[in-house]
């Protein structure tokens, strides 16, 4: 039984990122004509577009699209619950549903960093269409560091302190979310 949970969680954060990155490539200023980000558009729209009706976006920021964001994470949190045989409270829900949806940005951000360090890395200064939509994405995170840690004989360590902070932030949720357990569900 483990298995298939293991496999259903694996499907639901892949339908839950690419939730995330219609709501993120708008926000970088992702090409929307790139391959991945057309993809990404397309299978999204059956949710996004008729919420867009009730949620109009402002300026760059999507709001239908983090709405289905929020909706299919519910869902899936639900689903998972049920499916794990946990008693499913409003309250619970919530609360998991919150620490689901962040754990899954920083993770989402810590993996994107990782093959954007190991693109820069292998093929510097090459276009793909994944290249562009990760240098889109993590740019803006890596940023900061590259400002306090120049490269180094022409090596950038950004990424790497950028994945390190990731990790360490969700090492303290995880912390964090073990004591709301305690205190509150």
């Amino acid at each position: 039984m483990s298995a298939i949970n293991y496999l259903l969680q694996i499907f639901l954060n892949l339908l839950l990122s690419v939730f995330l990155m219609r709501l993120l490539l708008p926000l970088v200023r992702a090409d929307s004509r790139n391959p991945i980000s057309l993809v990404i558009i397309r299978f999204t729209n059956p949710l996004v577009l008729p919420l867009r009706r009730v949620f109009p976006p402002t300026g760059r920021f999507d709001s239908a699209a983090l709405v289905a964001l929020l909706l299919v994470q519910l869902a899936v949190t639900s689903m998972l619950m049920l499916f794990d045989q946990h008693a499913i409270t409003t309250r619970a829900l919530i609360i998991v549903s919150s620490f689901n949806l962040l754990v899954l940005v920083l993770q989402f951000y810590k993996w994107a960093t990782i093959m954007y360090a190991l693109l820069t890395w292998v093929a510097p200064d090459t276009y793909s269409p994944v290249s562009s939509i990760l240098t889109s994405l993590v740019s803006p995170i890596v940023r900061p560091w590259r400002r306090i840690i120049p490269p180094l004989a022409g090596l950038d360590f950004s990424a790497a302190f950028t994945i390190i902070a990731i990790q360490a932030t969700l090492y303290l949720l995880g912390d964090v979310y073990s004591q709301l357990i305690l205190r509150w569900l």
